[in-house]
């Protein structure tokens, strides 16, 4: 899909973006942010990133991406061309490339104008979302690809990693929310079933001891009555274990 020059376009206004809260909940779309290096190619994408992309794509999430060549601009065309609505996919672009994704704009997508600082925007994009997709070389990768010009350091994607292991993003509630719900509504059956059990029991005790003390003082029962009579000491003992 090729995008209109910037001196033939007129910038559309792009929509603009609430600013996210530090949690959210089943009601709000869980959001992605897709990130890795600059020199990728489609077999890269494939490789890497494609599993984890059509997973976020059947479970509805939509998606953060930056501007750059390599792994932002690939994934961006692939979640277009598996039919992702643009409206799920924001972008976060500094002011001069806003006029270059005008056709986006128009789609649909949403554009967030943000730093032209990578990091700063890179940050901007993990506090806005829930998890990464990201994928960075080896160091053993990077000297094959590279030789001797490589010099060991911490990539942008890699920065995204330690930030998000730090704490920083949107937190996913419903998860836990349904787990505590679950558990309490679990507990909830357990100690009524218990306590009917229990009841059940106590009348079950209450009625034998009647009839133990009569068979005790002589009298003659029926079968079922001096069967239960028997159970006496069984059933307190099951009681005693509710207790």
């Amino acid at each position: 899909m090729a995008s209109p020059s910037p001196s033939t376009s007129t910038p559309t206004p792009t929509p603009t973006v609430p600013a996210p809260t530090p949690t959210t909940t089943a009601t709000d779309p869980k959001i992605c942010f897709i990130s890795g290096p600059l020199l990728a190619d489609t077999a890269y994408l494939t490789t890497h990133y494609t599993p984890h992309l059509l997973r976020a794509l059947s479970a509805n999430h939509h998606f953060l991406l930056g501007p750059s060549r390599g792994i932002d601009t690939l994934a961006l065309h692939y979640l277009l061309s598996q039919s992702c609505a643009p409206s799920r996919i924001t972008l976060y672009l500094p002011p001069t490339d806003v006029a270059r994704y005008a056709w986006f704009a128009e789609q649909g997508g949403k554009i967030v104008v943000s730093s032209a600082n990578h990091d700063s925007r890179d940050e901007s994009m993990t506090r806005a979302s829930h998890y990464d997709v990201l994928r960075y070389r080896t160091q053993e990768e990077c000297r094959a690809l590279f030789g001797v010009r490589y010099k060991e350091r911490v990539s942008g994607t890699q920065k995204n990693e330690i930030r998000r292991k730090s704490g920083v993003g949107l937190v996913w509630r419903e998860v836990v929310g349904e787990m505590v719900e679950a558990a309490e509504a679990a507990e909830g059956v357990r100690m009524g079933e218990d306590a009917r059990r229990r009841r059940g029991l106590e009348r079950k005790v209450k009625g034998a001891r009647v009839l133990r003390e009569r068979l005790e003082k002589g009298e003659v029962l029926e079968r079922n009555q001096v069967e239960k009579a028997e159970k006496l000491e069984a059933w307190e003992r099951e009681l005693e274990g509710l207790k």
